[in-house]
C-alpha cells in the first residue's frame, strides 16, 4: 500500500495472489525459526492500528488481512501447537516470571542492554558477532535515530507506523534477554533497522535541499555514498578477516573437527574410526561430520575421551584424538596407542592439532577386562559378570581408590558391551536414543552419600558388538564407614531404569558392585 493509495493489480482488480502469496511465506516463516514468533506480532499490531485510526483503509483491507492472518495461522498450527516448538522462545521465560513476581530490575537490565547492542556495545558472544560490535556505527547511529524520530512524527501514516511496530517486535527477544545472543535474537528485525538509517538520511537530505540548495544536497549525498562505502569496507574487515580468522571464531565453529572430518576425506581407510570429541551427542559436533564426510567406507564411533572409550568390534582402527578431549590419565596408561602423525593447523588456534594414531580395539578392550573386577550383587545373590541391562551388559568395573576422606573423590570405572540398541527406544522428537549410566555410593540404610549420572559415550550411537568404558568420579560427602556402589542405566527421555536381566527375566533394575569405598577418618 502506498499512502492514499489502494494496491490493485493490472486492470484494476485486487490480486488476491499477492495475499495468498503472503499467507503461504508468513506460515512458512513460523516453521524457520522461533525469532519470527515475535516479529509476527507486528502484523497484529497493524491490524489493531488499521481499526483504530484508519478506518477507510481498514475497510478497504482488514478483511482481506484478517483472513491472511488466520489462514497462516492454520497452516502454522502443527507446528505452533508442538509443545517442543516452543522450547528456545521458553528461553524469554526467566526476566518475565521475574517481573510478574515484582522483580523488574532484570528485565530493565536486560532492556537497556539490547537497546544498547544499535550503537554502545553489541553482542559479545564469538559464535555471532565480533564481541561488542555494535549494529551502527556513530554516524549511521545518528541516522538511525533520525529515521525513528521521523516514524515517530509521522506515526499516522501506516508505512512509518509498520516500521516501528516490525523492529519494536523484531528487537523484543533482544529487549528481554539483553545483549548476550542478541545477533541471532534480532534476525527477523534486520529489514525495518536498515530502514531506519535510510529514512534518517534522505529527511536529511531534504532537509538540506531546503535549506542550502541543490548543490549543497549534492555533496551531502557525495558524502553519504562516501561513507557507506567506508561503512561496507570496515565490515567485511570485522567479518570476513577479523572475526573470520580469529582463534576465538574458528574455535566456535569447529574448526579442528572440520579438520578432522577432511583429514578423513583425503584418507586410504576404511573401516571404523574411534574420534574422540566436546561435543559426542547429536545434534553437536556429530551433525557437522555427516554434513562433511564423503568417505561412506568410514563409520565414526563418537565419545569423550576424558570420560569415556568406545572399543569397535575390529581388529585395527584408526583413534583421533583432539586436544580439546585430552585422553583421562587412566585410559593413558592402559593404552597402547601408535602415532600415525600429528596434523597441525594454524599456530595461533585454539586447538592448533590433531593426533592420528592406529590401534587395536580388541586387544585394548580385553587389557580393560584383565585388569577389573568381575563380582556384582543381583537382587541380593551374588554372581559373576556379565550383567545383561538388555540393550547393554556390564563385564567389568574397578574402583582404583577403595579408601578416601570424607568429601573426597570417588573414580568408578565401568566396561560395558553393546547387544541390542533397539531395546533402549528413540522417541519421534529427538535426535536418537539418550541413556545415562549412574554410579551411587549407598550407607548402611541406603542413604545416598554420592553420585553421578553421565554418558560419554552417547547410545545413540552403539552398535551391537561394540564395547565402551566409562569413567564416574564424584564426591562422598560422608561420616567414616564402607559404603556400597550401585550401578545403573536409564533413559533419558523418560528417566525410566533399564531391567536388570537374568535367562531373559527381569530380577532388578541396579547391581551393586562387589567393591565398595571406605570413607576413612
Amino acid at each position: 500500500l502506498k499512502d492514499g493509495h489502494e494496491y490493485k493489480g493490472a486492470r484494476g482488480q485486487r490480486d488476491w495472489w499477492v495475499w495468498v502469496f503472503f499467507v503461504l511465506l508468513l506460515a512458512a516463516s513460523f516453521y524457520v525459526y522461533e525469532a519470527a514468533l515475535a516479529a509476527t506480532a507486528s502484523l497484529g499490531l497493524l491490524w489493531l492500528y488499521l481499526a483504530l485510526f484508519d478506518r477507510a483503509r481498514f475497510r478497504r483491507h482488514g478483511l482481506w488481512l484478517t483472513g491472511a492472518l488466520l489462514a497462516a495461522g492454520a497452516l502454522a498450527a502443527p507446528h505452533l501447537l508442538d509443545p517442543h516448538s516452543w522450547g528456545r522462545p521458553a528461553t524469554l521465560s526467566g526476566p518475565l516470571r521475574e517481573a510478574w513476581r515484582g522483580n523488574w530490575k532484570p528485565l530493565a537490565a536486560n532492556l537497556v542492554s539490547g537497546l544498547g547492542t544499535l550503537s554502545f556495545k553489541g553482542d559479545t558472544l564469538v559464535t555471532y558477532n565480533l564481541p561488542g560490535r555494535t549494529v551502527f556505527d556513530p554516524v549511521v547511529s545518528l541516522f538511525f535515530y533520525g529515521g525513528v524520530t521521523v516514524c515517530l512524527a509521522r506515526w499516522r501514516r501506516p508505512a512509518y507506523a509498520f516500521t516501528l511496530f516490525w523492529a519494536v517486535m523484531g528487537m523484543m527477544p533482544t529487549l528481554i534477554l539483553g545483549e548476550w545472543t542478541s545477533t541471532l535474537h534480532s534476525k527477523a528485525a534486520e529489514t525495518p533497522l536498515m530502514v531506519l538509517p535510510a529514512l534518517g538520511a534522505v529527511e536529511a537530505a531534504r532537509f538540506v535541499v531546503r535549506r542550502f540548495g541543490v548543490r549543497w544536497a549534492r555533496a551531502f549525498v557525495a558524502g553519504c555514498v562516501v561513507w557507506l562505502a567506508a561503512v561496507a569496507a570496515f565490515t567485511a574487515r570485522d567479518y570476513f578477516v577479523r572475526w573470520g580468522e580469529s582463534p576465538e571464531t574458528r574455535a566456535a565453529y569447529f574448526q579442528n573437527l572440520v579438520a578432522i572430518i577432511d583429514y578423513l576425506n583425503g584418507s586410504d581407510d576404511s573401516g571404523d574410526v574411534a574420534l574422540s570429541s566436546p561435543f559426542p551427542d547429536q545434534p553437536l559436533d556429530p551433525f557437522i561430520a555427516e554434513m562433511r564426510l564423503r568417505h561412506t567406507d568410514l563409520a565414526i564411533r563418537w565419545f569423550d575421551a576424558r570420560r569415556a572409550l568406545v572399543f569397535p568390534n575390529a581388529a585395527r582402527s584408526l583413534f583421533i584424538l583432539p586436544p580439546n578431549t585430552p585422553l583421562d590419565p587412566y585410559f593413558a596408561e592402559r593404552l597402547d596407542l601408535r602415532l600415525v602423525e600429528r596434523v597441525h593447523l594454524q599456530p595461533n588456534d585454539i586447538d592448533p592439532y590433531f593426533d592420528v594414531f592406529e590401534w587395536h580395539p580388541l586387544v585394548a578392550f580385553d587389557r580393560f577386562v584383565a585388569t577389573s573386577v568381575l563380582t556384582v550383587t543381583v537382587a541380593g545373590e551374588t554372581s559373576l559378570l556379565p550383567a545383561s541391562f538388555g540393550a547393554v551388559e556390564l563385564v567389568a568395573y574397578g574402583v582404583p581408590e577403595t579408601r578416601i576422606t570424607s568429601g573426597g573423590m570417588v573414580t568408578v570405572m565401568t566396561v560395558w558391551r553393546v547387544l541390542d540398541p533397539e531395546v533402549l527406544p528413540a522417541p519421534p522428537h529427538v535426535y536418537g536414543r539418550a541413556a545415562a549410566i549412574f554410579v551411587h555410593a549407598l550407607g548402611p540404610d541406603n542413604t545416598l552419600v554420592g553420585q553421578e549420572d553421565r554418558l560419554d559415550a552417547p547410545a545413540w550411537n552403539w552398535r551391537a558388538g561394540d564395547a565402551f568404558v566409562q569413567l564416574h568420579r564424584f564426591p562422598v560427602d560422608a561420616p567414616p564407614g564402607t559404603y556400597r556402589l550401585e550401578v545403573g542405566i536409564y533413559n533419558r527421555e523418560d528417566i525410566q531404569r533399564l531391567p536388570v536381566l537374568v535367562n531373559g527375566a527381569v530380577v532388578d533394575d541396579h547391581v551393586l558392585l562387589g567393591q565398595g569405598v571406605e570413607v576413612a577418618e
